[in-house]
């Protein structure tokens, strides 16, 4: 979820809590866009070569962002397996280290009935 949005086009701005840091070339992407638009809405007599232009940059500006939550969404779902790994390491390490310490206590057990 954003935060904030465009001046003109309401278009998502993200903040630093919002999502990984990557999303500030998302940021600057959405200004771009928004102040492209603008333009092309309130220039006037400009020419169709201009607005091509400024059309031609829209549309790369929005590959970019596009690419960006790509690359967002991809490293979230990393994240996410990796958050999933680390809890089943950190399982079997418990287990792992539970069964040691019975082990101790069993072998502990001896040493005192050998004691006797």
């Amino acid at each position: 979820m954003y935060t904030n949005k465009t001046e003109h086009y309401q278009f998502p701005q993200y903040v630093a809590t919002d999502f990984p840091s990557i999303l500030v070339d998302v940021n600057q992407t959405y200004a771009k866009i928004d102040e492209l638009l603008y333009q092309l809405e309130t220039q006037s007599g400009g020419s169709s070569e201009t607005i091509h232009h400024m059309e031609t940059e829209i549309n790369n500006l929005k590959n970019s962002v596009n690419a960006i939550e790509s690359v967002v969404a991809t490293l979230t779902a990393d994240v996410d397996t990796l958050k999933g790994q680390m809890n089943n390491d950190t399982d079997g390490v418990i287990k792992q280290l539970s069964s040691i310490a019975n082990s101790i206590t069993d072998l502990n057990r001896r040493v005192t009935a050998l004691e006797h």
